[in-house]
This record gives C-alpha cells, sequence and structure tokens, in this order.
C-alpha cells in the first residue's frame, strides 16, 4: 500500500511541476489528440478486466458510479447548446425590434 501511495505522490507532483512550469503547452505543440487517444486506449484496456472484477461483487454500485460519468458530460454538452442558441435568438429577436 505505501508503495501505491508513493507512486501516487511522485506522479502528482511530476502532474504538478508540468503545468506550473508551463511545459504541457511546449508538449502540446508536439503530441496531438491523435497521439493521446490511442496511448489512453492502450494503458486502458489490459485494466478492463481488473474492473469488470470489482464490479461483478456489485452491479449497483457500479452501475450508480457509471452513471453519472457517462450521462454529466452529456448533460453539460446540451446545456451549452441551449445556451448557445438561446442566446443567438435572443440576439436576432433584439436586432429585429431595434
Amino acid at each position: 500500500m505505501h508503495e501505491l501511495q508513493g507512486g501516487l505522490l511522485v506522479a502528482s507532483l511530476a502532474q504538478m511541476l508540468i503545468g506550473a512550469s508551463g511545459l504541457a503547452s511546449v508538449l502540446l505543440r508536439y503530441i496531438g489528440p491523435l497521439t493521446v487517444a490511442p496511448v489512453i486506449t492502450l494503458v486502458a484496456l489490459p485494466l478492463f478486466n481488473v474492473a469488470a472484477a470489482f464490479c461483478e461483487k456489485n452491479w449497483w454500485i457500479a452501475f450508480l458510479y457509471v452513471a453519472p460519468t457517462l450521462s454529466l458530460p452529456l448533460f453539460c454538452i446540451c446545456c451549452r447548446r441551449r445556451q448557445v442558441y438561446g442566446t443567438a435568438v435572443i440576439s436576432s429577436i433584439e436586432n429585429e425590434r431595434s
């Protein structure tokens, strides 16, 4: 357990240093989404068996975790679209009145 905590601590410190130093913006010039997506996929696919083993003990808790994780980004996208469309409609109505 101590090794895991130490690894998380070092990874967090490295992430903070990369973000605070501005190195992230330099790296993002050379590392694009076409590089990041396959790397995340290759890291996450082997963990599927471990996640399924933990989830099979209680599927309801797993569902209560996954449902908001999947639905919240979709909800935010819908709200953002409504806001953008709403302001466009309001501004066009105001332009017609004046």
